[in-house]
């Protein structure tokens, strides 16, 4: 995964001719300091987070200055950077169209790609009428053209494709589902869903949900990766309130799809009061790799490191010792 990763970092580094200066290897950045002010880094492609399909092309979606607008893929080809758009295929589908929302990289906006090539991104969308849409957009023809599947109500999160897991169809969808309001600060209760779409001549089927999170506490933030055996690993930061409201207790959970069942939920990092997120990847030789931020190990909002087998993963105690990545304020968006 490191080698590829670099691959692709010096692709996009070469065509924007964004070399470090000369001697200065590797880049030293400056605190509080932007590349641009610092190395005058001005790239003709959009800063965002950049996906590759099988045969390494780069793909970033668009976004602006504001945390809600976006309005196409830019697409590496032929040394050239093309923008390939897709909201006419939203205002076709929706003629009430009005605006996206949140699309800038507040909800999930990589591009993933599945074993066909295939191209798939969530998008929010606002109507005329004031009301919301969730949207799966999906290309056959390496996001020339669109076709829109309409999603439930609810907060996504998508299975993005590291090079070493297969995805043989639409990337799985993880859904939070409102299902009442809490007192609170920034705080709902929510359920969490899986859905495992299928491609038809039509466009996508997503089937039905299958429920992951249990009835106790609030389930957000989720994350998940498909194994090279194609399993599914998620896991989710779940709050408990303390009684008498005397705080919370945050712990990741993690569970795993082996076509046919979920694993019951079981907690892999010790309890924290303020984790704040997670992302899970697998690598080529099947390990899970963990990033979780909190205040795990009374270091603040600090960031680690930990993996475990993917046949093992379930268990607590098959996860390494974490490794302290940033000590500090980290808060992973």
């Amino acid at each position: 995964m490191t080698r590829r990763l670099l691959i692709s970092v010096v692709l996009v580094s070469m065509v924007a001719g964004c070399a470090p200066p000369k001697g200065q290897t590797p880049i030293v950045l400056g605190k509080l300091k932007h590349e641009e002010a610092l190395f005058g880094w001005a790239p003709p492609f959009q800063r965002n987070v950049p996906s590759f399909d099988h045969r390494n092309r780069a793909y970033i979606r668009s976004r602006a200055e504001d945390l809600d607008s976006t309005a196409f893929v830019h697409a590496l080809s032929d040394g050239a950077w093309a923008k390939r758009g897709f909201l006419d295929a939203v205002k076709k589908a929706y003629p009430t169209f009005v605006a996206t929302r949140l699309g800038g990289g507040w909800c999930p906006s990589r591009v993933v790609f599945d074993d066909d090539d295939h191209a798939y991104t969530l998008l929010r969308i606002e109507l005329a009428d004031k009301s919301q849409k969730s949207l799966l957009l999906h290309s056959r023809d390496g996001c020339a053209t669109w076709q829109i599947t309409e999603l439930p109500d609810g907060q996504f999160t998508m299975e993005h494709w590291t090079g070493h897991n297969a995805i043989p169809g639409p990337p799985p969808i993880g859904v939070l589902t409102k299902l009442e309001d809490h007192p609170g600060k920034w705080a709902s209760v929510m359920r969490l869903s899986v859905y495992f779409p299928k491609k038809t001549e039509e466009g996508i089927d997503l089937g039905e949900p299958v429920v992951v999170s249990g009835p106790d506490g609030f389930s957000w933030f989720p994350d998940m990766t498909v194994d090279p055996s194609g399993f599914v690993h998620l896991v989710w930061c779940l709050t408990t309130p303390l009684e008498n409201r005397r705080g919370l207790k945050e712990q990741v959970e993690y569970t795993r799809w082996d076509g046919a069942s979920w694993l019951p939920p079981n907690d892999i990092v010790p309890i924290s009061p303020d984790i704040v997120r997670n992302a899970i990847a697998s690598d080529a030789r099947g390990n899970l790799h963990l990033i979780f931020g909190g205040s795990v190990y009374e270091r603040g909002l600090s960031l680690y490191h930990q993996r475990a087998f993917m046949d093992d993963a379930w268990s607590a105690q098959a996860w390494s010792a974490p490794h302290l990545l940033n000590q500090g304020i980290s808060y992973m968006g």
